[in-house]
């Protein structure tokens, strides 16, 4: 968002790359493939108050409905975990896995405390703070 000069620049630029990609989309020719083979991969391009009210949900609803269907979702960065690691750890597919998640965020944390970095002090963002976030907790509840 900072990037672009601002939110409606940023929209402005992903309706650009949306209608690019459409008419690259309508060249293509459909194909059947079974829902096993779909994956819905998410990045955090940027949070704010209304991340966890409108469009962090209706990913989360999505990838849901995917999973429930046979297919696969992840979510990319380990930090957006930090403070919600327990509420994914519950929706994980085996107890084991959600431990898995839980040790992986422990040990991304200790990883960078031991390089002298604190990813708690780094979070949230400027960015975030002006959007209305106080705790990355806050951050990672919405996520």
């Amino acid at each position: 968002i900072q990037e672009e000069g601002g939110t409606l620049k940023c929209q402005a630029r992903g309706i650009s790359l949306a209608r690019d990609y459409a008419q690259q989309l309508s060249m293509q020719k459909p194909q059947q493939a079974p829902v096993s083979e779909l994956l819905l991969a998410m990045e955090c391009g940027g949070s704010d108050t209304t991340s966890g009210l409108a469009s962090n949900p209706s990913c989360g609803v999505a990838s849901d409905k995917l999973i429930r269907c046979g297919g696969s979702s992840i979510l990319s960065e380990t930090t957006e975990f930090i403070g919600a690691e327990h509420v994914m750890a519950k929706r994980a597919v085996t107890p084991e896995v959600g431990q898995q998640l839980i040790d992986l965020v422990v040990g991304c944390e200790a990883r960078a405390k031991a390089l002298g970095e604190e990813i708690r002090g780094g979070q949230p963002t400027p960015g975030n703070i002006k959007g209305g976030l106080t705790t990355i907790e806050e951050k990672s509840l919405g996520c």
